[in-house]
């Protein structure tokens, strides 16, 4: 048995959340049941492989299964960091180092404070940026509608949210932040009920963006257990 379609429209917690009418299947890889991971040799992507029932009311890119009903989905668990208007350049370089270390992808919405040539951008992120990646979008409801379909968002908030500490991150979060003299407007915070804090001392008012991104990013992939797939 084999499939090679990748399901784009919707993430694993999104389909874990239909559990009446969705049946889990062994890997076709390594045969562990599903949603355990599985990766076919070191340094590979984890993958989970789910049945998607005719019932389910789900549509997609889905290999036909015949016989059971449904059709096969494979999803490649990845975070994303989403950078939403970012206005430094030399912070959003350094988080493009970030996600070439972690193989996290990298999504920037215009407009940005700073052209993509910029050298001090370049410089932030050194010679790692062919193995960023990276996609900018011309406003976040165009991110939402592809990249960011069916992911639940974490939005980080200075003040306002859950410590970071008792969230339950998930393998296919992205993480969202703001510019950053403003940080997240209101009508992006309403996009999603799932917002995060860093705990800081009340006489600092915030953290630099990227090491914002750092810390949030590594205690997503610590939570969530994706750190195990860093070698």
């Amino acid at each position: 048995m084999e499939t090679s379609a990748a399901a784009k429209d919707f993430s694993p917690s999104k389909i874990s959340a239909d559990g009446a009418r969705i049946q889990f299947l062994p890997c076709v890889r390594c045969r562990e049941s599903v949603p355990a991971l599985c990766r076919s040799g070191p340094g590979e992507q984890a993958v989970a492989v789910v049945l998607i029932r005719e019932d389910s009311g789900m549509e997609g890119a889905f290999s036909p299964f015949p016989g059971q009903g449904g059709a096969l989905a494979v999803y490649a668990l990845a975070m994303q960091i989403v950078l939403f208007e970012p206005e430094i350049p030399p912070n959003t370089g350094n988080v493009a180092r970030l996600c070439a270390a972690t193989d996290t992808e990298l999504h920037l919405i215009e407009p940005l404070g700073f052209s993509l040539e910029d050298r001090y951008l370049k410089r932030a992120g050194l010679d790692y940026w062919p193995h960023v990646r990276l996609r900018v979008w011309p406003d976040f409801a165009a991110y939402r509608q592809d990249a960011g379909r069916g992911r639940r968002l974490v939005m980080s908030s200075s003040r306002s949210g859950e410590n970071i500490r008792y969230f339950r991150f998930t393998r296919d979060d992205a993480l969202v932040f703001g510019p950053e003299t403003r940080g997240l407007p209101p009508e992006i915070l309403e996009a999603s009920p799932h917002r995060v804090r860093i705990p800081i001392r009340s006489c600092v008012r915030s953290l630099n963006l990227s090491t914002a991104a750092g810390i949030l990013l590594f205690q997503a992939l610590l939570g969530s257990g994706a750190i195990e797939d860093l070698p």
